[in-house]
């Protein structure tokens, strides 16, 4: 910014600068008697405050304006669809959409090996099954799983609190090489979390019990309300679900 254009933005300033120094000169020079000096100081401190008044409406202003760009961009950016849930972020966010469920709960697919754990079941299933906004959960699993469900799950199952929102799982011949739960937000929204069967979103273990196999989520794909693929996950869970 050249000198001209910062004295034309502060020409007040300017203006009391230098009527204070040709004030000091003409008094030096005996030409400015001294009961002028008084109403001349008083004269340049109201300058001074009319120019902070200027300059503090002037930053309002500017603020407005940017807290209004702010919002016009904010209104551009679209909430993401897919998000990437990390090893590190699976706990805390599986905790979380169990505490944000506010009606009924869709289990599909899901691993028997995860209601084995009881750490896992703990971290997971047990703050859905808890959460007093639960209305109902739906289990909709492969058929070979059933003696496992019997004899492993509905115990721990029974023992939490409103354990009887759980129904009777249904039983299907499922192929598809994906897992989901989706929760209800309520207004007709729901999220989900997606497990994908094998490697590199499923870490598999042997399990010493049974002596085969167990697969456990490494990553979760976590879908938005707003995102087509609820309704895709829908679509799937009742072709299951209603299946004869």
């Amino acid at each position: 910014m050249s000198f001209f254009e910062i004295a034309k933005e502060n020409y007040d300033i300017i203006a009391v600068v230098t009527a204070s120094f040709l004030a000091l000169v003409l008094h030096a020079a005996h030409l400015l008697p001294e009961h002028f000096i008084l109403p001349l100081i008083l004269f340049l401190l109201a300058l001074h405050v009319l120019h902070d008044l200027r300059s503090e409406l002037k930053h309002d202003q500017e603020v407005k304006v940017i807290h209004e760009q702010i919002g016009l961009i904010s209104e551009r950016i679209e909430p993401k669809e897919i998000t990437l849930i990390k090893p590190s972020e699976l706990l805390h966010h599986t905790k979380k959409m169990a505490h944000k469920n506010r009606g009924e709960i869709w289990w599909f697919n899901i691993c028997m090996g995860m209601f084995q754990s009881d750490a896992a079941f703990d971290s997971v299933f047990k703050p859905a099954i808890e959460n007093k906004n639960t209305t109902r959960i739906v289990p909709v699993l492969k058929k070979g799983y059933s003696e496992l469900w019997n004899k492993e799950v509905l115990p721990k199952i029974a023992k939490c609190s409103g354990g009887d929102k759980v129904v009777e799982p249904v039983w299907a011949d499922i192929h598809e090489h994906i897992a989901f739960i989706v929760i209800d937000l309520e207004n007709g929204k729901h999220e989900a979390d997606i497990s994908v069967w094998g490697e590199p979103f499923m870490a598999e273990y042997m399990d010493a019990e049974s002596e085969k196999p167990q697969g456990v989520p490494r990553y979760l794909i976590h879908v938005g309300s707003d995102s087509e693929l609820i309704f895709r996950l829908r679509d799937v869970f009742n072709k299951f679900k209603y299946k004869p």
